[in-house]
Formats: C-alpha cells, structure tokens, sequence
C-alpha cells in the first residue's frame, strides 16, 4: 500500500462509485475550489494497483483540507487501520512540505467510525464561524410519485396542494439571472441569522457543472403570480441520490408555500428520473430548528463523522484556534 497523487480523470473513475461519493468529491467542484482561493490536488492510497480510498482535497493558506471525503472502495465493508494510517500519514507528510498548519477532513463515514480514525490522531475541530455540517436528513424514494405524496403526512399534503393554488411557477434560471437566486437567499439569511451564498459562489457552481456529465445542477425558484421571486433552490442530481444543497425563500413565501411548492416539484422530478434518494442536506444537529420542516417529509438524520483536524505545526494550530475563539466572541 503507499499514498499518491492522482490526476483528476482517474479520481473521477474511482469516485462516482465509491462509498461516501458525493457530488463535493467530484471533478467538477475541484473547479468550484479553485476559484474559491483552494488549489485542488487528488490523492488516493493504492494497494497492488487498485484504489481502496482516494479525496479531492484543497490547498488552503493555513491547511490542507479535504472537503466531505474521502471516498473508499465499495467492495469494502469498512476503511481498514492500515489504509487510514498511510492516508493520514501521506496527508501529513504533504502538508508539512508545503507549509502548512494543520489537516482538516469532514469525510461522509458514519460516527460509529471515529474510534479508528482517533487511533491515527484525528479529533473533533471547532472552527467558530466556519463550523461544518455534521448531519443530513435524508429519505429514500418509491418507484412512482404517487406512492410517494400519499407516504406523506396529510398536513404537508394539504400544503403541497394549497401552495400549487396560489398561483406559484417554477423556473430554472440562467447565468445572467443568477442575481435572483443571490437575492431570495439574502432574505431567507437575514431571516435566520445564517451565512448567505453569495454571486460569485453561485457563478462558479453554474460554470463548472453545465457541460457535467455525471451530475445536473438546477438553479430553481418558485414565482408569485405577479413575477415575485418568493423561495429558491440549487439542486444537484446523480444517478445515486438528489440533494437539495441550499436554498432560501421571502416572508412572502411562507404566506404562499413556496418551499413546499418546490420541494413537491425536485422530488417528482427525483422519481421521474429513477433516482434513490432525496437528500435534504444539512442540519446542525438533531434539535436544529429546520428539521421540523424537514421531517415532515418523511426520512431520518444521518450523522457523519463531523469535521476533524491534525496538527501540523502544534504552536501555529494552537494559535490560529485561539484566533478563531476570539472571532466567535465578537
């Protein structure tokens, strides 16, 4: 077994069918990461030639972080100790050389299996201001729509129905109309108190997924019958699951059911397309105040491993989580 550095078709043959994939660990954001200020590098531990665990990782000015990943062989009930000592120990090795004061890794591996991460020196990383996602909520799909609108509790049915009366459309916007997703996402923001997604992160999505073969990325939002912008989503599709990545809606919105509206028509079209599974994504933890929507569809929280981080250089880490601490004071 030994850790290399992988180009990024290769990666991307191994990933699609990995355990953990997600469209995160992917060619196409590795772009996304790159004009996000990361420079991405694809690494893989091997063994006898075949790839048994492999990350899209981002070279960051303080670490090397590897964004919701790595993703490990399928074939595989479970990431052995050894595959995980060598690839943290290549991760180390590269981060060290590069200059770098600490590793981050927020990998979609279930968090009954930390115990053997601990063992090669990862723990748990409180970032402040830039906590991650721990959780998704998530439920699988029946074969065919209607299976699944009468699976839902008769209150989100009623909405369902009450929303698609009030004279709401849906739309999929295009690049020069990507101000109005920034928009809706700003009024749901200042709403919650919550960070927003801002233009040129959307811009960035919008290019690096449009000619994707493996993923579609729907810009959608929902309009009221006097061509308001009320509620709005980002929606990737695969041919393993459809994730509802962000979206947001307007005070007018919740008079309307606007989410509800869009939600009903992205699982439709996750059914019409045959795919698995439709994942709400993120929450923060089992009391976060929007799993009560989200549970009302049906489904479950999922967690994850969290995000977890190994010192580089233990004086410069210490000093950058103090900084951290002293941000969230303020």
């Amino acid at each position: 077994m030994k850790f290399i550095e992988i180009d990024g078709g290769k990666f991307e043959q191994f990933a699609f069918g990995a355990l953990g994939h997600n469209f995160m660990q992917s060619a196409e954001f590795a772009t996304v990461r790159r004009e996000r200020g990361a420079e991405p590098k694809f690494f893989a531990v091997i063994d006898n030639d075949k790839i048994a665990l492999a990350g899209l990782c981002g070279l960051y000015p303080t670490s090397l972080d590897c964004l919701c990943g790595p993703v490990a062989d399928p074939t595989q009930e479970t990431i052995s100790p050894k595959t995980i000592k060598i690839w943290t120990d290549g991760l180390t090795a590269y981060a060290r050389q590069q200059g770098k004061i600490f590793l981050t890794m927020n990998p979609f591996f279930a968090a009954s299996a930390t115990m053997t991460w601990q063992q090669q020196g990862w723990r748990r990383l409180k970032r402040g201001r830039e906590g991650r996602l721990h959780f998704v909520f998530a439920r699988p799909l029946p074969a065919d729509t209607e299976a699944w609108f009468n699976s839902l509790h008769r209150k989100v049915r009623w909405e369902i129905r009450n929303s698609a009366k009030n004279g709401l459309s849906l739309r999929d916007l295009s690049y020069d109309e990507l101000p109005l997703m920034e928009n809706v996402l700003k009024a749901s923001a200042d709403r919650k108190n919550f960070n927003v997604a801002n233009l040129a992160y959307l811009q960035s999505l919008y290019r690096a997924f449009e000619t994707s073969a493996d993923y579609k990325v729907r810009f959608v939002i929902v309009e009221s019958a006097d061509q308001q912008v009320v509620a709005g989503g980002v929606f990737v599709f695969s041919k393993l699951e459809a994730v509802h990545f962000f979206g947001g809606n307007s005070a007018r919105s919740l008079e309307l059911g606007g989410m509800y509206f869009l939600l009903d028509a992205m699982i439709r079209s996750s059914i019409e397309q045959g795919i698995p599974r439709f994942n709400f994504f993120g929450i923060s933890g089992p009391d976060d105040s929007g799993l009560t929507f989200k549970r009302k569809w049906g489904g479950q929280v999922e967690e994850y491993f969290g995000v977890w981080a190994i010192p580089v250089d233990k004086f410069k880490f210490i000093a950058w989580k103090f900084k951290q601490l002293l941000s969230k004071s303020r």
